[in-house]
């Protein structure tokens, strides 16, 4: 999750939590993320911007403070913004690809591809990305550049290319839940629904908190921060 829309937040006290959002259309996917965690994100509140012409409602989840996500945060805040590392990458699991996707990603309609927006890391952390994609999972990408009219910048971000769209479909397949179907270019290619309730029981029984990031069952404080293991 922390690879997409999710972040830790420090406060003065140095507490860490975990916080994640979404629109109402994808409420249901939030409440799949708060399954995974029962234990550490309470039940979505409800959210709604009330500025002028806004009207934006979101369902927001806060985690408990808990003493995992400050390694956590120590991961990827290293420089005081999310950042992505080789040791970060390399605990990436198909879970960890689904749950990033599903976060950033869409499909392309003009190019027929699979999008994911990585912009808001630099050029440096997509190529840690796009070489780990390729090396555990046999899936390829190109860093693509564009210019972000808002904001007045270059950006890129990452497309799946077409030979590894099937592949990526596979990895994914297991995760899907109804609410994400738009998430697919074909239908023929959706895949098929996640049995929420059975997935989440086995999740359960075989990870612990680190699996915020990858699914992996490797304890957070295991690991180091990963401050100069750059490629």
């Amino acid at each position: 999750m922390l690879l997409g829309d999710s972040g830790i937040i420090c406060t003065e006290s140095t507490k860490y939590y975990l916080v994640t959002e979404h629109a109402e259309k994808q409420k249901e996917y939030l409440l799949f993320k708060q399954q995974l965690f029962p234990n550490l994100l309470p039940a979505p509140a409800l959210c709604v911007d009330y500025r002028p012409r806004m009207n934006l409602v979101t369902w927001k989840v806060q985690s408990i403070n808990h003493p995992d996500l400050e390694h956590l945060y120590k991961m990827f805040y290293f420089t005081g913004q999310k950042r992505v590392t080789k040791d970060i990458m390399k605990l990436l699991t198909p879970l960890g690809v689904a749950l990033w996707y599903f976060d950033d990603g869409h499909f392309d309609k003009r190019y027929l591809q699979y999008r994911i927006c990585t912009a808001s890391f630099p050029l440096e952390d997509q190529k840690l990305m796009r070489d780990m994609l390729r090396r555990r999972f046999e899936i390829e990408t190109s860093i693509l550049r564009y210019f972000d009219k808002v904001h007045k910048k270059r950006r890129f971000h990452l497309y799946i290319t077409k030979k590894s769209q099937k592949n990526f479909e596979e990895l994914i397949r297991p995760f899907v839940i109804p609410c994400l179907e738009y998430k697919f270019g074909h239908v023929q290619t959706v895949p098929q629904r996640l049995d929420v309730s059975s997935f989440v029981q086995n999740f359960l029984h075989e990870t612990m908190i680190q699996s915020v990031l990858t699914g992996n069952s490797k304890s957070v404080a295991e690991m180091s921060t990963p401050s100069s293991n750059r490629e």
